[in-house]
């Protein structure tokens, strides 16, 4: 019997044991990546959505740092009450 190639397998070889000692950590991490790219969920699009959501806050806050550092000291120390 074939899988399709879009549905996730456990071993990436029909047949084949799985070690307690990898032969190569990078064919560790590389099924580990295609075993969570498989994922239903989409762990991977969730993060990179995170990641953004994150760049775009940090840009932010630098942002505001700059414009608080261009007003006059004498402006910083007294509070801007109305």
């Amino acid at each position: 019997m074939r899988h399709a190639e879009n549905e996730p397998t456990d071993n990436l070889e029909a047949g084949s044991e799985l070690t307690a000692e990898p032969a190569d950590q990078s064919d560790d991490l590389t099924r580990s990546f295609i075993r969570l790219s498989n994922l239903p969920t989409y762990p991977l699009d969730r993060l990179s959505r995170y990641e953004a959501t994150l760049w775009r806050q940090a840009c932010q806050i630098l942002f505001a740092l700059q414009l608080l550092e261009r007003r006059k000291p004498w402006d910083r120390m007294r509070p801007r009450i109305r």
